[in-house]
């Protein structure tokens, strides 16, 4: 499908019955800058060290390595990086000394140039940037707006033009355009088919900037629709709704924004959805979900905000994959992985958070307050480590039951214990899950392990932490979520029978009274 758009675009038939666009708008925010991006199937990350580091589609050499390979892993290609803008051909970064650097092909800003396989200079003195659908957008460090590339009626600037003055944050989209002023002002400018502007309107296009808010610290836009952060920590969304990407319950499409959250802190708006973080460290997505890019462990779509991952400080939304970076410095990702988007290594799409990189530069939205967490129990809900293949294997009464390696201890689903002689249900208003056995139950046999074939200590799934009780038999016992399935270690299980460890098999075996 993305390849269909691709080539729509490039025969220009910009009169599709759906907004068309490759890439999503970073949040602008004074003062903030982003060290995480995610573009049409190709993700940036700026480590601790300064490095920049990008992987996925490369087809227009917009990973900057001086090639047009797709990468499945990350690769370095600049120093001394502060900021970076990954748009759908076109990828941008500031380094410390404030010049802005940008690559690939396209609207470049640089003239008649259109292709650049490596980072090449375009400003100096340079605080923020935006790149996004065929156009740029550049903010000084004395505040003045420059802007480069397509506008709203199609006639291309080749080199950037002043635009704006006083501005402290810019976010570009698909049609609409946005931009903060000093004073907390919000400006647009572009199309407002699907009422991106927020005014009330649907109809009415600027082609200058013009003011339609107050007190707002950031912006994100969408394909077709806009996210808002307040200064009282609101977020208000509004435009085109069809996915549920305004998440405020409904599919209807809004031209006034919409309350969604409080006490937001960030936002980033991705092609169909939206993804935000709230002032504890909490990330929330919503909106389209068809190739996993909520996290949530499903592909169904969510209308209303879906909490996915706690001491989250930043958030990148592309078109079909979502990055996140930790309070760890630990950069997590999950989505479409066509092209090597992720950085796994595969193509393969993940439902939920995968980390792929260690020592991702932090930089804490304003108002972010570092979760706390005095009982010394782990965040539901929050990743904390990875299931790992196992070549030992789990037995009950001679049936092997799949089985993984979590810190060193085998581990089992407990859904699968219904195949296995055990009842399991769920209260979901206690949040727990009771295990007893089923006396009925007498021949069961084994299902294959997933394991299986893999080497040893290959990660095949993440562990995150949880709130669900499980006990057996009334037991409370210690509890994972693991691919959103409740996982426990095998030998919490010898209540029901006797538990031994067979050397010589590598086996560990339960046979049940």
């Amino acid at each position: 499908m993305k390849r269909t758009f691709r080539i729509l675009l490039a025969c220009c038939l910009l009169l599709a019955m759906i907004p068309i666009a490759m890439a999503s708008g970073e949040m602008g925010q004074a003062g903030y800058s982003p060290t995480i991006s995610c573009g049409f199937n190709y993700s940036a990350a700026i480590k601790s060290d300064g490095t920049l580091w990008t992987w996925g589609y490369n087809g227009k050499s917009q990973l900057g390595d001086n090639s047009t390979e797709n990468r499945f892993s990350p690769v370095k290609v600049l120093e001394d990086v502060v900021s970076v803008s990954a748009g759908d051909e076109v990828t941008a970064a500031i380094t410390s000394d404030g010049v802005l650097w940008t690559w690939g092909c396209g609207n470049l800003g640089r003239g008649d140039a259109i292709l650049s396989r490596t980072p090449e200079k375009l400003m100096d003195d340079v605080t923020a940037v935006s790149v996004y659908s065929g156009k740029g957008a550049a903010i000084t460090s004395n505040g003045e707006l420059w802007l480069w590339g397509r506008d709203s009626s199609g006639f291309t600037y080749k080199t950037p033009i002043k635009l704006l003055d006083s501005v402290t944050a810019v976010c570009l989209g698909n049609d609409t355009n946005a931009a903060i002023k000093s004073d907390n002002s919000l400006w647009v400018w572009g199309v407002n088919k699907y009422g991106t502007f927020g005014n009330g309107t649907t109809d009415k296009n600027y082609a200058n900037p013009t003011k339609v808010m107050d007190n707002v610290v950031a912006v994100s836009m969408g394909s077709s629709h806009t996210a808002i952060i307040t200064s009282d920590g609101s977020l208000w969304t509004c435009g085109w709704n069809a996915y549920g990407q305004l998440g405020d319950g409904t599919k209807e499409n809004r031209s006034t924004p919409v309350k969604v959250l409080d006490n937001v802190v960030a936002v980033n708006a991705g092609y169909y959805y939206t993804a935000a973080i709230t002032s504890d460290g909490t990330l929330w997505t919503w909106g389209n979900n068809e190739n996993g890019q909520l996290g949530d462990g499903s592909t169904v779509n969510r209308l209303k905000p879906t909490k996915v991952l706690d001491g989250v400080v930043s958030v990148g939304a592309g078109y079909a994959h979502t990055a996140a970076v930790t309070s760890d410095g630990a950069m997590w990702i999950w989505g479409d992985g066509g092209a090597g988007a992720l950085g796994t290594g595969t193509k393969d799409d993940q439902t939920i958070p995968v980390k792929v990189l260690d020592n991702i530069k932090i930089e804490t939205p304003a108002n972010y307050t570092p979760p706390t967490n005095t009982d010394n129990k782990p965040v539901s809900g929050q990743v904390i480590g990875q299931v790992l293949a196992t070549d030992i294997r789990a037995y009950i009464n001679g049936a092997e039951i799949p089985a993984y390696n979590i810190d060193g201890s085998l581990a089992i689903v407990v859904s699968d214990l219904n195949n296995y002689g055990f009842k399991t249900q769920y209260n979901n208003d206690l949040r727990k899950t009771s295990v007893t056995r089923n006396q009925g139950a007498k021949d069961f046999t084994s299902v294959p392990s997933k394991a299986s074939g893999q080497p040893i200590g290959t990660p095949v799934m993440n562990v995150l932490s949880s709130d669900i009780i499980v006990e057996l038999d009334g037991k409370q016992v210690k509890a994972f979520n693991v691919d959103n399935r409740m996982a426990i270690y095998f030998s919490e299980l010898k209540i029901f029978g006797q538990y031994a460890y067979d050397n010589e098999a590598r086996a560990s075996k339960l046979v049940l009274k």
